[in-house]
């Protein structure tokens, strides 16, 4: 990963006790704790250089966001400091590697090293390579124009967790892959693929599909319609000739209906904004209907839902046992994630708009049936060995998206208080206690 600057996580220099293992002090300031770093970043080398690595250099803070520098200091001071790093990163990795040993060196241009990279304010050494990066969502911020002394590369996101978090299930389409994929060739930045799956089980496809492109098919993208024929053949790859049409077609369903990072939880977010407004209508304060337009595209989607559960159905009716699980866990369940809240927040609005508020709190109750629904659902999907996978996390916490709980939970909430608490989030989730891990060191 780009952040792990020669092979060394920033993130452990203190959370987890690397920097006193390694004689580096705590401290991740390049003005004053030069030497330490050096240690830190030095270690990183030794401890792998028994093994076949590309080095990434550069420098980035402690939480894989951009690097601190003393306020007011001017960008061509902070240009000199990048070029001093990397400079020095790469002659130390030189240096520590045998001689006969020649490392592979990459530079990340990430968020803001891409601005810096263009205004030509350091240059990077020649025989590191140059890799460009996605938007975060599959969409590539920028590529080489020209030919130059650098071999170029690409970073790519399949999974994320930040602003576009895709943390659950698959969300960057094939035919978002082959349209990018295109751009990248024809930019010749093919020297280095690094691709973020965060968990290969729910990205297998898309990583598969990059992996034919660089491995040995570029070529592929130049027909018509690559996209489609790689669903087409991965359809009657995994569950055979016969399931293969309506597999291809569930694939397609799929991708319409869940083509962004926050459509995966488009119901979930509409069920909280409905479950809010119901709390102040059962305790007496002022709230707002719910516009017959989100009323209506729910409705739709509730209804393209059903006709692609019925094709689903088709493919589990002719495909065998250990093709079933695997189908149903990377085609149904991500479908079923969004389709069981958004059948709650239809029947959330009806119960709105009910003035009989006995008749209304029935309804909010009847909400909790495609709800259990899904839990039974993800309870499914975590067989063995992936017991527990969609549990509590620091990124799937209680409030958050990526948590495939929260409809589910937040309902167990109000109707236990009728409507006067909401689901939060434990004091400290955000930041789980890590110092366990220095026992390692």
């Amino acid at each position: 990963h780009h952040y792990d600057i020669l092979l060394s996580n920033p993130f452990g220099i203190e959370r987890f006790g690397l920097g006193k293992a390694r004689n580096a002090g705590t401290t991740w300031d390049w003005l004053t704790n030069r030497e330490g770093m050096l240690n830190y970043w030095r270690a990183g080398v030794l401890e792998n250089r028994e093994l076949d690595a590309i080095y990434p250099v550069g420098l980035r803070g402690t939480d894989d966001r951009s690097y601190t520098f003393p306020p007011n200091m001017s960008e061509a001071e902070k240009s000199k400091i990048f070029q001093d790093v990397i400079e020095t990163q790469v002659r130390m990795t030189k240096e520590l590697l045998p001689k006969d040993q020649q490392p592979i060196f990459h530079f990340t241009l990430y968020t803001e090293m891409l601005k810096k990279y263009r205004e030509g304010g350091f240059n990077v050494p020649a025989d590191v390579i140059i890799v460009w990066t996605d938007n975060n969502d599959g969409e590539m911020r920028a590529l080489p124009q020209k030919t130059d002394k650098w071999k170029h590369g690409v970073y790519y996101h399949l999974a994320y967790f930040g602003n576009t978090v895709k943390q659950v299930t698959h969300t960057i389409t094939p035919q978002r892959v082959a349209s990018e994929f295109k751009k990248i060739i024809d930019a010749k930045a093919t020297e280095y693929m690094l691709v973020n799956v965060s968990e290969v089980r729910e990205y297998v496809m898309e990583a598969r599909m990059i992996a034919d492109i660089c491995w040995n098919r570029p070529d592929i993208l130049s027909s018509p319609d690559a996209a489609q024929r790689y669903v087409k053949w991965w359809s009657r790859e995994y569950f055979g000739a016969d399931a293969g049409p309506d597999a291809s077609k569930s694939y397609a369903n799929y991708y319409e209906l869940i083509n962004a990072h926050d459509k995966l939880w488009y119901g979930a977010d509409r069920f909280q904004d409905i479950l809010d407004r119901l709390g102040k209508k059962f305790n007496g304060k002022a709230y707002e209907s719910v516009s017959r337009e989100t009323l209506a595209q729910l409705k739709a989607r509730d209804q393209l839902y059903r006709s692609a559960m019925h094709t689903t159905s088709r493919v589990q009716a002719r495909i065998k046992d250990q093709q079933k699980r695997y189908f149903f866990e990377h085609v149904e369940l991500g479908l079923l994630i969004d389709w069981h809240p958004t059948q709650a927040a239809i029947k959330l609005i009806e119960a709105l708009d009910t003035p009989d508020l006995t008749k209304s709190w029935k309804l909010c109750e009847e909400a909790r049936q495609p709800l259990e629904q899904l839990e039974l659902e993800i309870l499914r999907a975590e067989r063995p060995p992936f017991e527990n996978w969609y549990r509590k996390t620091w990124i799937r916490r209680e409030t958050k998206p990526s948590n495939v709980h929260r409809s589910y939970e937040q309902l167990r909430v109000f109707l236990s208080s009728r409507g006067t608490r909401a689901l939060t989030e434990p004091k400290g989730a955000a930041r789980p206690d890590l110092t366990r891990f220095t026992r390692m060191w």
